[in-house]
């Protein structure tokens, strides 16, 4: 039984890369299918993640309106636990969506700015074939796809929240969502 160790790097083969590591082989058009994969993702969490906050605040509006109602008293439904029940778990689901949707736009972004990079290169590096004469004056260089752009475009779309657009959108949701919770302890504390 032989041992089997790494190489070192004088005796690394570039040919044994995909088998040390396996997300090596990931080339632009599995990245633009997993930025794509992504982009979907981000959509369904923002768009579950505004509803929750649009539900949140028709729940925080009908906390302080409903004990001056005739309908809390005839339910025998108390105030805090209205808030409790309601408030602090539409709030923490809220977060919880918005610690996903900031994972799966962490991971797109890395992968945005990869594809960037390596489309920008093959731009910068073009260098026509032999089908070209030399006589031939500005060879143009070869656009993106149609397809890639829009991709592309869609991902930043997608990594922007609703109402907050912007690298703080997120923050604004979740300072919305701790405002609520914090409202909520104030609900209970101040209401019989």
């Amino acid at each position: 039984m032989s041992k089997k160790t790494l190489p070192t790097l004088a005796e690394f083969d570039l040919e044994q890369a995909p088998d040390l590591c396996p997300t090596s082989r990931m080339d632009v058009d599995d990245g633009l299918r997993r930025l794509g994969t992504i982009s979907g993702e981000l959509r369904s969490f923002k768009t579950l993640s505004t509803i929750n906050a649009l539900w949140t605040l028709v729940w925080v509006i009908l906390s302080a309106l409903l004990p001056q109602t005739f309908l809390l008293p005839r339910l025998n439904v108390s105030t805090k636990l209205l808030a409790l029940f309601s408030l602090y778990p539409l709030a923490l689901a809220g977060i919880s969506l918005l610690f996903l949707w900031e994972r799966r736009r962490a991971e797109g972004k890395l992968l945005f700015e990869e594809i960037s990079d390596e489309l920008e290169w093959h731009h910068r590096t073009f260098k026509p074939n032999a089908d070209y004469s030399q006589s031939t004056p500005d060879v143009p260089k070869p656009r993106v796809d149609f397809g890639t752009r829009v991709l592309l475009r869609e991902f930043l779309d997608a990594s922007n929240m609703p109402f907050i657009p912007g690298p703080f959108g997120a923050a604004g949701y979740l300072a919305f969502y701790i405002g609520c919770m914090i409202l909520g302890t104030v609900m209970i504390s101040i209401v019989r």
